[in-house]
């Protein structure tokens, strides 16, 4: 009874084996085809997150090349043009009204000197006498002294050396370089050391046509003056907004530049702010060659 009893289990387990129920020996087998395999398979791996997308640079060509970014803002609700220009990257220069004779003495239309300036940005610089023909203070310009005199202490001075860093100096407080291949005077100075410096009368100023309520162009120095602001207010305001807005843009320096009828911004043929009087000369970023 007893071998029977085994002879049945054996045969069992013959049967078993060959349906794939169970693995006889020690070497594993596949699973038979049409067949469900019960084996233990491990997870497939944790999918990775995706990797930063490509950053994809628009080439710039024809006024776009130059280095600068272009925004507007509003301060107490006067509208800004805000033009930042990298200096290092750029050629400072004077463009003066065509009179060979005596450039810095004669006028021009403003559109007449801004094609002849090109695809570059351009703004107000000094004041000039409408009359006198005459324009304010030390003019130079590619390193060559167009007008000089020594001691001239009227305004703030922007110079702008070799390396393209700019520096404001106020005259009366601090001696002017005036070896340096870029520099003239304008003013009142509006941030000095990140904040608001506004004395027009100690730095000479007394026309109350600049001490009012006026169109305005600024220039503002940051990132240890290799960085340069030029702001454009197409509506009038007073230089204590100018400053403020100067400030609150991050200058640690600031200036005033020829403004009222003379307020002059653009970048190639894109007019900011546009004068009402023709000019003798404007300040001029080109593409450094």
């Amino acid at each position: 009874m007893a071998r029977r009893v085994l002879t049945g289990i054996a045969a069992l387990a013959c049967v078993l084996a060959t349906a794939g129920c169970i693995h006889l020996g020690t070497q594993q087998r596949g699973p038979s085809p049409g067949r469900a395999d019960f084996s233990v398979v491990p997870p497939p791996p944790a999918p990775q997150p995706p990797g930063p997308a490509p950053v994809r640079v628009r080439p710039r060509t024809g006024p776009d090349a130059l280095p600068y970014r272009l925004w507007h803002r509003y301060f107490r609700g006067r509208l800004a043009y805000v033009v930042r220009v990298s200096l290092p990257d750029v050629h400072a220069e004077l463009l003066f009204a065509s009179d060979r004779a005596h450039p810095h003495r004669a006028f021009e239309r403003f559109d007449a000197l801004r094609r002849r300036a090109g695809s570059a940005i351009v703004a107000s610089g000094a004041f000039f006498g409408e009359r006198s023909h005459r324009t304010m203070g030390t003019l130079i310009s590619a390193g060559q002294v167009w007008q000089g005199e020594p001691t001239d202490d009227l305004g703030t001075a922007l110079e702008i050396d070799a390396r393209g860093v700019a520096v404001l100096r106020t005259l009366r407080l601090q001696a002017a370089r005036r070896d340096c291949p870029f520099f003239f005077q304008a003013g009142p100075r509006l941030v000095r050391d990140g904040s608001i410096w506004l004395h027009p009368r100690f730095e000479g100023f007394k026309d109350p046509v600049l001490l009012d309520r006026a169109r305005r162009v600024a220039a503002g120095i940051a990132h240890g003056g290799r960085v340069l602001l030029l702001v454009g207010f197409p509506q009038p305001i007073s230089l204590r907004t100018e400053a403020e807005a100067m400030r609150d843009l991050g200058c640690r320096d600031a200036m005033n530049l020829d403004g009222g009828s003379s307020a002059a911004l653009a970048i190639g043929n894109r007019v900011l702010v546009r004068p009402d009087t023709p000019l003798t000369h404007l300040v001029v970023f080109r593409p450094d060659a």
